[in-house]
């Protein structure tokens, strides 16, 4: 077998929007599970910040696999992580105070 070549369609597969919603049971499961308004304030995201938060805080991969797959700097990861968070504390200020997540 050609593990490198499987690894690469792997990715290449995963890394495909209309396959990952559709039939990666990990992702559909954490989509499953949120709250309407956190998917909601996620699939909001510029796709370029949307990815890197799934990878790194939902698929829980490191910053340099990241930048790996994406093929890019691991300070681009960085960056777009941050801006991507930011975006989304604000986007859920009111449903994090609602849900007593955080204070005034």
């Amino acid at each position: 077998m050609d593990w490198e070549k499987i690894d690469r369609e792997y990715e290449s597969f995963v890394l495909d929007e209309e396959h990952t919603e559709k039939y990666n049971p990990e992702r559909l499961f954490c989509f499953r599970d949120m709250d309407p308004e956190v998917e909601k304030a996620l699939k909001g995201l510029p796709e370029e910040f949307r990815t890197v938060i799934i990878l790194v805080d939902i698929d829980e991969l490191t910053y340099e696999e990241t930048a790996q797959i994406l093929e890019c700097p691991i300070g681009t990861v960085r960056s777009r992580l941050s801006r991507g968070r930011r975006i989304l504390q604000v986007a859920l200020r009111n449903y994090a105070l609602q849900k007593g997540l955080i204070n005034k």
